[in-house]
């Protein structure tokens, strides 16, 4: 495969051609005729310019997509001839849901370059809708969402389940609770995600279908912010246990059952690309990954 679709990938990704030619250490002169020469070639024209700089053309938006394509099949021949799957060397590129990151898969990813410490990782969290976009459009080999919507180009490999509980700081008034009620839960000064993650879409599905309206006095895009929340005392959050247990392993929150069942039927799954196939560490790193998860033990 020439320099020319490898630019043009670089010239979307990075939305100009001066950021692309910082980016690959190449004359923007050099990428701007590679460019053209693609365009030539297919009788199209791929960019256009805008107020923001450049953006795809309908016909550029079908290239990037057979481009990355090709591109994946060029990385993954050239770790297969390099390291005749051996892992001594490779690439593994995750996006993930923020609760998961600090959790179960930042331990997975030690123990896996314990093993492999040849192979390096790009690890980017985001919410459930920017995970599964990521995957489909070759952004990321795995993605780790929740209660991710079923989407074309995305292929769901495994599942584990993990129901939503109310997190309160251990000295909150509701930590000796066993369990929340609908109704009690409907009065709660929530704090929640915002609706690009899958625990809002949760929530909000279910509080249609009950047609109630939560009071939710915070939201953030940061399960970070969720955890420290809970942790304060000032209030109570709705998280996945995963998202949760090592603050409750330490004991610095308790997390508390909900008598919702729509709210305790959520999970995690873990999704490739339906077509695309992954580099070699990826698919090695996958397995790990999906052997490792299955063996998470939850309280249900």
């Amino acid at each position: 495969m020439d320099a020319g679709p490898r630019y043009f990938i670089e010239v979307a990704n990075q939305g100009s051609f001066r950021g692309a030619s910082e980016k690959l250490n190449v004359a923007a002169s050099a990428i701007s005729r590679q460019v053209k020469l693609l365009e030539e070639e297919f009788a199209a024209e791929f960019f256009q310019r805008s107020v923001k700089g450049i953006e795809l053309t309908a016909a550029g938006e079908a290239f990037l997509s057979y481009a990355r394509g090709v591109e994946a099949e060029r990385n993954r021949l050239r770790q297969s001839l390099d390291d005749l799957n051996k892992l001594k060397r490779g690439h593994v590129r995750i996006a993930s849901i923020d609760g998961v990151v600090a959790g179960p898969l930042s331990d997975i990813i030690a123990r896996f370059r314990t093993m492999h410490p040849g192979i390096t990782f790009d690890l980017r969290s985001m919410g459930t809708d920017a995970v599964v976009e990521d995957v489909r459009v070759g952004k990321a080999d795995i993605g780790i969402a929740f209660h991710s919507p079923a989407r074309e180009g995305v292929r769901v490999v495994h599942r584990v389940q993990d129901p939503l509980y109310a997190v309160v700081g251990k000295d909150h008034e509701l930590a000796e609770r066993d369990a929340i009620s609908v109704a009690e839960l409907a009065e709660l000064p929530l704090a929640l995600p915002d609706a690009s993650f899958g625990i809002r879409k949760l929530v909000d599905g279910w509080c249609v279908t009950r047609k109630l309206r939560l009071k939710v006095v915070l939201e953030t895009n940061s399960i970070e912010a969720l955890r420290g929340y809970a942790r304060s005392g000032a209030g109570v959050t709705l998280l996945p246990y995963l998202s949760s247990r090592r603050d409750v392993e330490t004991g610095m929150v308790r997390a508390i059952r909900l008598d919702v069942e729509e709210l305790r039927s959520s999970s995690v799954e873990v999704c490739v690309h339906a077509d695309r196939l992954a580099p070699i560490a990826a698919e090695a790193f996958l397995e790990s990954l999906v052997l490792l998860l299955a063996g998470e033990k939850l309280p249900l």
